[in-house]
């Protein structure tokens, strides 16, 4: 009877095994994020949409590439991009800032409002929200895909459509480039092929070359402290709660150009 019993477990083990390789190798996963150059930030299939999927099958075939599925990691994807590496979210500071060292670009495929929203308003506390906030913050390139339909997912009701369009406009601001799927393979030629010297990492910038991030908890202690504007770099990031605050409280955030 105990021999049965154990040839049971045994085949059970067997299986379960076999189901997580499967799994595995429809979903691999990168350990090493310097062997990737350009991450794809999903939180729907846009492989559904032909030209999106031709784009990531000529990008993948030519550079090094790896993704981050945001919405279930165990659905499956189909190709080009469930043959693709998977990101895991860094444990320690000193992981992700090996991630923003070697990674040269994030290309977001139909961002969400929730995502836009999120880095926007500077509540990243997802691991795409901030390491797209973070991209940004270092002057690195973010680059957001819209497949053919025009109007972002979950977009129907017209005053979504507008403060979509809002936390839009504030990310273009911050250097955000809007991209037609056709438009992506030629981007990242003139970006991964260019010199090495000239794509400086994040390491090797200081805290002072870094854009200056203003957040609400920064305009209040300007406020508290009796002053009446506060003079910004010209590329320094402004969140949306920032803004609010700022105009709530007659604050002046100016630049040098204002």
């Amino acid at each position: 009877m105990l021999s049965d019993l154990e040839k049971i477990r045994s085949i059970i083990s067997e299986e379960i095994k076999r189901f997580l390789n499967e799994l595995e190798a429809k979903h691999p996963t990168i350990t090493n994020p310097g062997t990737a150059d350009v991450l794809f930030l999903l939180s729907s299939q846009p492989d559904k949409d032909l030209k999106t999927a031709a784009a990531v099958s000529t990008i993948s075939e030519k550079f090094s590439c790896a993704l981050v599925w945001t919405e279930s990691p165990h659905e499956p994807l189909s190709p080009p991009l469930s043959r693709l590496p998977q990101l895991p979210e860094p444990q320690i500071p000193q992981a992700q800032r090996q991630i923003l060292d070697n990674l040269k670009c994030i290309i977001i495929f139909e961002p969400t409002l929730s995502l836009l929203a999120n880095v926007a308003l500077g509540t990243t506390d997802d691991f795409p929200s901030r390491l797209t906030f973070q991209f940004l913050a270092y002057g690195k390139p973010v680059y957001a895909v819209r497949g053919s339909e025009q109007t972002a997912p979950g977009t129907s009701n017209r005053q979504i459509q507008v403060l979509s369009r809002g936390y839009e406009r504030t990310l273009e601001e911050w250097g955000m480039l809007w991209l037609r799927p056709e438009q992506l393979f030629s981007t990242l030629e003139v970006l991964l092929e260019a010199p090495a010297q000239n794509q400086a990492s994040v390491s090797e910038k200081t805290n002072s070359q870094r854009r200056l991030i203003v957040t609400g908890e920064d305009v209040e202690e300007h406020i508290r402290s009796g002053q009446k504007q506060w003079i910004l770099p010209p590329d320094a990031i402004v969140t949306a709660i920032a803004r609010e605050i700022a105009e709530r409280n007659g604050f002046v955030l100016k630049r040098p150009n204002d």
